[in-house]
């Protein structure tokens, strides 16, 4: 039976790359040469002409994927022809030193900050998306009956929603539910909690996974944020707890709040992150459904960007700004940092950089997201390097918003 090996990494833009590898030339202990541009490339895959160190013309270098053991798992080819391993790689200069900006990279450099503190992260992603025709038609009330919470709407697709839950064990994740959500043909799935890297990588896993599965059942799925302009946008909330010797440190009142500061503080620096394409802003801007647009939190509001959850011994914050369009590795970096940083410096809610922000209106788009994104907080925050590279494939892709097909494969790119 053949056999064979996908080799992935996430781009900026959380978009999957890499290499189909036969299995007889494949060797897990050996490094995997692929050009450096696509780690930067914006959203129709060519080179970022700000970055010079990047630069296609002048050689473009190449760089080092080392497969992930831990990431692999093995699905059954649809043909019935054999199967396919899937590991993510980390990506390395020739040298062997890391790529500082690559997603992943940032990653577990913020987790190992975490880790000296003795601090365990744990955290989910909730991610909505919808189910639509080939043609890229929208399913209608006939078909699906009632939306939110209609299980008519489940039964019709109960096969392919079984797909994806058997594909959601196979990633070694626990599917907790199945949502009909309020857009016609949106469905939610939520998972149990793991650790930081495992739910990043699986997340990136799931996204390609589901277009995939719904392609084999002739429809088509999408992550974007906003598809439909005139139904609700797609959320990828995130759901996070922090542990030290196995108990949760936000049962601590005061370093829960600490935490949330540091959420509150950052947030409208670090808003591409969470809302990283013009279509998020989209999301953020509706009518439909419980939507977020100001620097907020709160105990029971769906309407706050966090959501204090849990009581007792069980206490938990819904991160709820992302759309399920974000790229999964970014979005827990710029919460995992802003966090630590509110707890390092005791912030409350009350401390005036953090009450200063609170209550202001986040970005109404990605031009005056990056505007905020190049202060110096986010610089002080996550590396000057990287804000100019994220900042970079960004303006890219806004210049070639000029041309309205272009724009459109920009939306549709990688979501």
């Amino acid at each position: 039976m053949m056999k064979k090996y996908r080799v992935m990494f996430p781009d900026l833009n959380g978009a999957l790359r890499g290499k189909v590898i036969a299995e007889e030339s494949f060797n897990i202990n050996e490094k995997i040469r692929m050009v450096r541009s696509v780690l930067v490339a914006d959203t129709r895959g060519n080179e970022i002409t700000a970055l010079p160190e990047f630069d296609i013309q002048s050689g473009d270098k190449d760089m080092l994927l080392t497969p992930d053991p831990n990431t692999l798992i093995e699905l059954p080819n649809s043909d019935g022809t054999g199967s396919s391993m899937q590991l993510i790689a980390d990506v390395s200069n020739q040298d062997g030193s890391p790529i500082d900006i690559a997603p992943r990279t940032l990653l577990k450099h913020i987790i190992g900050k975490y880790e000296k503190e003795k601090f365990e992260i744990k955290t989910s992603s909730e991610l909505e998306f919808y189910i639509h025709h080939s043609d890229g038609t929208q399913m209608t009330q006939s078909e699906l009956d009632i939306p939110y919470g209609g299980l008519n709407a489940i039964y019709q697709h109960e096969k392919l929603l079984d797909a994806i839950v058997g594909m959601v064990r196979t990633l070694g994740l626990t599917p907790e539910m199945i949502l009909s959500e309020s857009g016609m043909g949106q469905f939610e799935i939520t998972f149990g909690p793991k650790d930081a890297l495992f739910m990043a990588d699986r997340t990136l896993y799931f996204k390609q996974l589901v277009k995939e599965i719904t392609r084999e059942h002739n429809l088509y799925a999408t992550f974007m944020a906003k598809p439909f302009q005139d139904d609700a946008g797609n959320g990828g909330h995130i759901h996070l707890s922090v542990l030290k010797e196995d108990k949760d440190i936000f049962t601590d009142e005061a370093v829960l709040e600490h935490f949330v500061a540091g959420q509150l503080r950052y947030m409208r620096y670090l808003a591409p992150l969470f809302a990283p394409n013009t279509n998020s802003y989209r999301r953020w801007d509706t009518g439909h459904g419980y939507t977020v647009k100001t620097v907020s939190y709160g105990e029971e509001g769906r309407d706050t960007a966090v959501r204090i959850l849990g009581e007792g011994e069980n206490r938990r914050i819904e991160h709820r700004l992302c759309g399920a369009d974000n790229n999964a590795y970014l979005s827990f970096v710029a919460i995992l940092a802003a966090g630590l940083e509110g707890i390092r410096n005791k912030w409350t809610y009350t401390t005036p950089i953090v009450s200063g922000e609170i209550g202001r209106e986040l970005p109404e788009s990605l031009v005056s997201a990056l505007d905020l994104f190049n202060g110096d907080e986010a610089k002080n925050l996550l590396g000057k390097d990287f804000v100019k590279t994220f900042t970079a494939v960004k303006q890219q892709e806004l210049a070639l918003r000029i041309d309205p097909t272009i724009a459109q494969e920009i939306e549709d790119y990688g979501q």
